[in-house]
């Protein structure tokens, strides 16, 4: 409601673990820019500017599947899981080194293995295999 009000964007994390009901009134939020509240007998009208983002993840089926109606609401864009663990680990390597910086943190050649093994567990969990 706040970023409907400010005209902001509103960030939804994993759109399908949210029951249907609640992903129904989305439907009317992104298609009308309306949020009706019938126990007040009014509704909220967003201010231009205000858009959703919101993150889902494909291994989430199931669990609530998302509507073809409210589907064709969202521009879909799919993030793949890196190719090779290889890959994946100078992916890992490089975020950890930059947000190290970010946060003021020392420089360091150790982590390597370390980075290599959480990479190898989140790789087999993935997969099914533990």
């Amino acid at each position: 409601m706040r970023a409907m009000a400010g005209g902001q964007i509103a960030r939804v994390e994993e759109l399908t673990r949210m029951p249907s009901d609640v992903q129904d009134a989305l439907i009317t939020i992104l298609s009308e820019k309306t949020l009706p509240v019938p126990e007040l007998g009014t509704e909220l009208q967003a201010v231009r500017g205000f858009n959703v983002i919101a993150t889902a993840n494909d291994r989430d089926r199931g669990v609530n599947d998302l509507s073809s109606a409210l589907r064709r609401r969202f521009n879909t864009v799919v993030l793949p899981v890196p190719a090779s663990a290889e890959e994946e680990v100078g992916i890992v390597a490089r975020r950890v080194a930059e947000l190290g910086r970010s946060i003021g943190l020392p420089e360091t050649t150790h982590g390597a293995d370390e980075i290599r093994r959480v990479v190898t567990v989140f790789r087999e969990l993935r997969e099914g295999r533990h």
